[in-house]
């Protein structure tokens, strides 16, 4: 139960960032693709950096086979396109938006 708060609570961090208008709001403010990474690598990557370390953490004290071991491993061995939009401002923060551009 612990570790859901924990993860909840990183969650609601990234949203807030979020609603806040400083990250994924400013892709729809229209705000040029490397001002969007400076504003991304200012607010958010410290706390990306804090759910990876925890999530590898996490995964060693998980029993091998259960569905938390394979989320966490699913999530971890697709780290670095999980990550890419900190490091590229022109990659959209909201899934909707890489399925549907229209949207």
């Amino acid at each position: 139960m612990e570790k859901r708060r924990t993860v909840y609570r990183i969650h609601g961090i990234l949203h807030s960032v979020q609603r806040s208008g400083h990250w994924a709001g400013s892709f729809r403010a229209g705000l040029e693709p490397d001002l969007r990474r400076r504003i991304r690598q200012e607010k958010v990557v410290l706390i990306i950096n804090i759910l990876h370390a925890w999530m590898i953490a996490q995964r060693d004290l998980v029993p091998e086979g259960s569905a938390i071991s394979r989320a966490l491993d699913y999530s971890l061995k697709r780290w670095a396109a999980l990550s890419r939009y900190l490091v590229d401002g022109a990659v959209p923060t909201e899934y909707y938006k890489m399925t549907w551009p229209d949207a």
